[in-house]
């Protein structure tokens, strides 16, 4: 077997390795919306403990990275692929976090006693969760999907839903004010699912991240593929391009 095969699986392992982690996020991610939108039974200390899990698997790979290379002499191609890992590990941990933080916040909501089902909030606070819940699961499962197959076509896809993310983090917000107002005891209520809907903006933020680091590593172009500002309201015109 020659040297180069050898590195040559070495970084296919490397990459299959990096998108079992990014499965391993979209588990949990599933997980804790089961249990906030369907009151299953999910052990939600198991999926905070697993956060210390994705971290330190998150380490080690960073650590073959960089060991890859110190020692093979990579080519041009080759240093790209790695730092697009060296570039995504951070951001998976990041991802890690907010759904460890998701965790958290229904394991709080689960111990209060005034806390309603969410079918029961006024408005339509129910729905919008469930419809954010489902876009940043989709997102996730796209953007790995891309990842694992190099494609640029399906991260921009996957990149242009991160819109429709950010306006229903916009429409939580005001679904929230709904809650408070026509019902001042679950203001308590409303300030957690408030916290939980911005885990998972933000959860699609770094999926955006992961979709513009497909791009990089097949084409060799940085871009930013969702400029945008507070809540999504502003497109920047150089994105159309890409979207149109």
């Amino acid at each position: 077997m020659t040297h180069r095969t050898i590195f040559d699986r070495q970084l296919t392992e490397l990459h299959q390795e990096t998108c079992g982690l990014l499965r391993q996020i979209e588990s949990g991610l599933l997980a804790a919306l089961a249990a906030l939108g369907r009151g299953e039974d999910v052990d939600l200390d198991a999926l905070i403990e697993g956060d210390q899990q994705i971290n330190e698997q998150a380490q080690r790979l960073r650590a073959t990275a960089l060991r890859l290379i110190a020692t093979q002499q990579p080519l041009a191609c080759d240093l790209r692929a790695l730092s697009v890992i060296l570039r995504l590990l951070p951001d998976v941990e990041r991802m890690g976090d907010h759904v460890a933080s998701l965790a958290k916040i229904q394991r709080r909501l689960n111990r209060c006693a005034d806390c309603l089902p969410l079918d029961e909030l006024p408005g339509d606070a129910a729905a919008t969760i469930g419809l954010m819940g489902h876009t940043v699961a989709a997102m996730l499962n796209g953007g790995i999907s891309a990842f694992a197959a190099r494609d640029a076509e399906m991260a921009r896809r996957v990149a242009a839903m991160d819109y429709e993310a950010d306006e229903l983090y916009g429409q939580f917000f005001q679904d929230s004010l709904t809650v408070i107002r026509a019902m001042p005891v679950a203001t308590n209520q409303a300030v957690h699912l408030l916290r939980l809907v911005h885990h998972l903006e933000r959860i699609g933020d770094l999926i955006t991240n992961v979709a513009e680091q497909v791009v990089f590593l097949t084409s060799g172009m940085a871009i930013n593929l969702n400029p945008k500002q507070a809540f999504g309201i502003e497109v920047g015109a150089d994105s159309a391009r890409w979207h149109g």
